[in-house]
């Protein structure tokens, strides 16, 4: 008769290793409640993907489960993005070239225009900007397209202001308003000239504008 094959017992590493996993978050949740820790996002991450590892290692010895490292593999993108994000400023500070300007100051007295600029740190003064002679009919506006550094615009209290950066910060009158991916900022009716800022990488500093 065909020999039958002895089934594989279920083993429970998964169950245990998910467990450890809970019970770990919990306790730095805990410890970052009372005050004896400070984490950030990227150490949640790294925890539950270090227990998991070491959940994988004890596989090789006792029990077994596929399963940990599909779910391992997940973890890792929320890993690189949170670290990422917790230490864009300093990113930013090795991308930036050191052979750019210190601070370019760009004066906008002229009917408001389109202003391109790649990187560095830049100001965009528009206190004096003569907004009538913008074609008529048309919503006056000042374009800012920056690349990668920091940029700041000094607006009227009369002129709306569109702030977009892909990564990075926006920083509105001293007040950090938003900061990591994607960050969009508007203020003022709609109605007036508008300050339209479009960047990639950095910080965005706004000053005055409508409210």
């Amino acid at each position: 008769p065909p020999r039958q094959r002895k089934q594989r017992e279920r083993s429970n590493l998964g169950v245990y290793t998910l467990a450890a996993v809970l019970i770990s978050l919990g306790l730095l949740g805990s410890a970052a409640i009372v005050g004896w820790l400070f984490p950030q996002a990227v150490h949640y991450f790294a925890l539950a993907l270090l227990v998991i590892g070491g959940g994988l290692l004890v596989g090789a010895w006792w029990g077994r489960s596929r399963g940990l490292i599909l779910l391992g593999l997940a973890l890792l993108p929320p890993v690189f993005a949170t670290f990422a994000f917790a230490n864009v400023d300093q990113i930013f500070d090795e991308w930036v070239d050191e052979d750019w300007d210190v601070q370019q100051v760009f004066v906008i007295e002229d009917a408001p225009d389109y202003l391109s600029v790649d990187g560095g740190d830049i100001v965009v003064d528009l206190t004096d900007t003569d907004w009538s002679e913008a074609i008529a009919g048309n919503r006056p506006t000042m374009t800012v397209d920056m690349g990668v550094g920091a940029t700041k615009v000094i607006v009227p209290d009369d002129v709306d202001v569109e702030a977009t950066v892909d990564v990075g910060a926006i920083v509105v009158d001293g007040d950090e308003v938003r900061a990591g991916f994607d960050n969009r900022y508007y203020s003022g009716d709609g109605e007036g000239p508008v300050v339209r800022i479009d960047q990639n990488i950095g910080e965005i500093v706004i000053e005055g504008g409508e409210r």
